[in-house]
């Protein structure tokens, strides 16, 4: 860094303002739609509950999950994961011959399972299969038809506390989304957000560990098993992937740019649509980092870090890997085509020369056109014009 940039500072100014100003989440609409997702998240878990027996049975809690929980959301909250946990009886996590997955057994709490169904087993047998496997996209599809009867019970209208919202529902990956609009409220807050819900089951890290490698943590934590669905199993689907979201959240917390950085990083990733270069994909990038780091690795210069950082992801992409950070022989970019990680490879290289190119020439604005839209460089413009604004003061 110090032989392509001599002075930092400049580049350093300007990504603290991008932060600021077009990353970082306005507390007042946080806290509005914070609200409006309880409103609309704890009204479906009621309606659930008073529905199926079943759930009423294995529901467990609500849990936040995804870039809003890890503090890592870029723009505005308005996409929320919640983990839905279950807990079936005596569930054994068992390794799948695909990496990085797992399949549930519950053959030892079976009779108990069977209890809870008062005579609806001919409902919800397709739930296992004859070796007592839970089969996920059958609890998956179960949940998906649940909520769909209650929008439609609802008319896809949702009435709370003298809030309106309108409701749609998609299926996609392992969750339930619902997309929803608020039509009316008394605080005057309205807008589109959307909330996915993830069916998950959640085990003891002390007590069911199936990964290859050990989290470093003082305390234990919770891992879970989500109903993403494996691409090389069509039918009768046994295979559950783990997520560790928990334990790496931890990781996050308490280091000094680790977060802005991601956040930054997201941006870009949005400016230029490279979708396939999935949130997960650049955090696991950076937990990499984490555990290669010392701590002071994390306090320099906010410029420095990212120029770093670049090209650590770059690196990734080019070679084609991303190794898990707890299964030995799982790629996370086996996932995506090899055509597909070489184009975000040479979309971001493109951008990071671009960068490089203009930052030795004394021209820092460039971080500008690279991470904000249109629309937001006007913002940026007129503001900047307001901020140098003579101050005239008249005397009377």
């Amino acid at each position: 860094m110090a032989n392509i940039i001599p002075d930092p500072r400049p580049l350093e100014n300007r990504l603290h303002r991008i932060s600021h100003r077009f990353i970082s989440i306005d507390d007042e609409i946080n806290t509005a739609f914070r609200h409006h997702f309880s409103n609309v998240s704890q009204l479906m878990i009621t309606q659930l509950k008073s529905k199926d027996t079943l759930f009423q049975k294995i529901f467990q809690v609500l849990q936040m999950a995804g870039s809003y929980a890890d503090g890592i959301k870029v723009n505005a909250p308005n996409e929320f994961d919640l983990l839905v946990l279950l807990k079936f009886p005596k569930p054994i996590p068992v390794n799948s011959t695909t990496p990085g997955y797992v399949t549930i057994n519950i053959r030892d709490g079976l009779n108990t399972w069977l209890g809870w169904l008062a005579g609806d087993q001919e409902k919800y047998k397709r739930f296992i299969d004859g070796e007592g496997y839970l089969i996920q996209n059958q609890i998956l599809d179960w949940l998906r038809k649940l909520v769909r009867g209650i929008l439609a019970e609802h008319k896809y209208l949702f009435k709370i506390h003298g809030a309106e919202y309108s409701i749609n529902q998609q299926n996609c990956g392992p969750a339930v989304t619902l997309d929803v609009y608020v039509q009316k409220c008394p605080s005057g807050y309205i807008g589109h957000f959307s909330i996915d819900f993830v069916p998950a089951l959640q085990f003891d890290s002390n007590d069911r560990w199936v990964a290859d490698k050990r989290p470093n943590i003082q305390v234990p934590r919770f891992w879970n098993a989500i109903p993403k669905p494996n691409k090389q199993v069509l039918h009768k689907n046994r295979d559950w992937i783990c997520s560790y979201a928990e334990i790496e959240r931890d990781y996050l917390n308490d280091l000094n740019r680790i977060k802005p950085l991601i956040r930054i990083f997201k941006k870009i990733r949005d400016k230029a649509h490279l979708t396939n270069l999935k949130s997960y994909y650049i955090k696991t990038i950076f937990l990499h980092r984490i555990l290669e780091k010392s701590y002071d690795y994390w306090n320099r210069s906010l410029a420095v870090l990212f120029m770093e950082m670049f090209d650590v992801i770059l690196n990734h992409l080019k070679t084609r890997t991303l190794w898990s950070l707890w299964h030995r022989n799982y790629n996370l970019f086996s996932q995506l085509h090899a055509h597909q990680i070489d184009a975000i490879y040479y979309n971001l290289k493109k951008i990071r020369d671009t960068i490089t190119k203009n930052l030795v020439n004394n021209n820092p604005d460039i971080i500008y056109r690279e991470i904000l839209t249109r629309e937001e460089m006007i913002d940026l413009e007129q503001r900047e014009e307001e901020e140098n604004q003579p101050s005239w003061c008249t005397i009377l």
